[in-house]
């Protein structure tokens, strides 16, 4: 099976969604602890634990679990970005005819993009407004 290069571009953006995903989410966690260096934030243990997180007192939802779904949504465009332009298809191993297009997947890949931009709007507004919360009199 050999790409195109549009079906090149297609598998590649998925990638460097990934990519920048994974970045964009180890850059969250360094904002998140007092001076910690990008570096540190990079490890797979360090996000995990940010992710996990208890949420803060009076929350309904933690941060953490927020990001963890914005980047579960994340992961799925990804994969569906890529998925049909890996050589070695289930079908074509077993001799099955060509695949055709299906408006059904064109229409399931277009709901995880919406609801990624969804999740990034939804984050960033409650971001917002966890930011702009008075601290409860007992904190202060």
């Amino acid at each position: 099976m050999s790409l195109t290069l549009s079906a090149a571009y297609v598998a590649g953006a998925g990638l460097v969604l990934l990519i920048a995903g994974y970045f964009q989410l180890a850059a969250r966690v360094a904002r998140s602890g007092k001076g910690m260096p990008f570096g540190d934030a990079l490890a797979p243990d360090r996000i995990w634990h940010f992710l996990r997180a208890p949420a803060a007192k009076g929350a309904w939802i933690a941060q953490g679990t927020v990001y963890l779904v914005q980047n579960i949504v994340l992961l799925a465009t990804a994969v569906l970005l890529v998925l049909p332009f890996i050589a070695g298809s289930a079908r074509t191993e077993a001799g099955s005819p060509k695949a055709v297009f299906s408006g059904s997947i064109l229409a399931a890949g277009a709901a995880l993009v919406v609801a990624l931009a969804v999740s990034l709007y939804v984050t960033a507004k409650v971001s917002d407004l966890l930011a702009r919360r008075p601290l409860p009199a007992a904190a202060v």
